[in-house]
């Protein structure tokens, strides 16, 4: 899939390398994308673009652009705890009608059931 770059918080060319540290560093950076395509008739350059939230209207079917990388956020606190986000009981995760953006962090949960429905 392809993020729309025009509902990203922010965009960086040529940074394509550092695109997991400049989300980190962003307090908002939940998930990012790298475009790599470089085409110098074009003057198009690899980017790196961080968003705050996708819906469903950001993202863009893969078949319609190539050589686009999708991440998300690996931080625990971006992502927040899985039992402080969700309801955790008897080894499940209870993550339904919580409105996520993604996966909360597992870190040190006693849960191996998720229901993300």
């Amino acid at each position: 899939v392809r993020s729309a770059p025009a509902s990203a918080l922010g965009s960086h060319t040529l940074k394509t390398d550092v695109c997991d540290e400049l989300c980190a560093a962003e307090p908002a950076c939940r998930f990012y994308a790298i475009e790599t395509t470089y085409d110098s008739w074009e003057v198009a350059f690899p980017r790196c673009y961080l968003f705050d939230a996708l819906t469903h209207e950001d993202i863009i079917p893969a078949a319609e652009m190539v050589d686009v990388l999708a991440f998300w956020a690996t931080s625990a606190a971006k992502r927040g705890a899985l039992c402080v986000v969700c309801t955790c009981a008897d080894g499940t995760a209870d993550c339904r009608d919580r409105d996520l953006q993604t996966v909360p962090a597992a870190a040190g949960a006693d849960a191996t059931t998720l229901d993300l429905s």
